[in-house]
């Protein structure tokens, strides 16, 4: 290992992407294979699970090096499109009364 500075995982994921995923989502991605066949580099020590922020980068560059954003931008995205949609709609019914 080199020497790289380790942080509790959910520390270096929120760190690194401004997000912090559930417990459940960052394990999955240490111990998980996706289907890119990547796993999250990390270590067990003193019975916590740590990760470097550069560990972190890799792994999302690696995931979504088809995409042009990080995944919580996309994620942020998606949910603003979705809210202006809904909007849109009821706009719409609201003009032409489809009560």
């Amino acid at each position: 290992m080199q020497s790289k500075k380790l942080l509790p995982l959910l520390d270096a994921i929120e760190q690194e992407t401004g997000h912090r995923p559930h417990p459940s989502t960052a394990m999955r991605w240490c111990l998980k294979p996706n289907k890119h066949g990547n796993v999250l580099e990390s270590w067990m020590i003193g019975g916590r699970r740590m990760t470097s922020i550069e560990a972190v980068r890799r792994y999302n560059v690696t995931v979504h090096r088809d995409h042009s954003t990080w995944w919580v931008d996309g994620y942020f995205l998606r949910r603003r499109r979705r809210a202006r949609r809904t909007r849109l709609r009821s706009a719409a019914c609201r003009r032409s009364s489809c009560r």
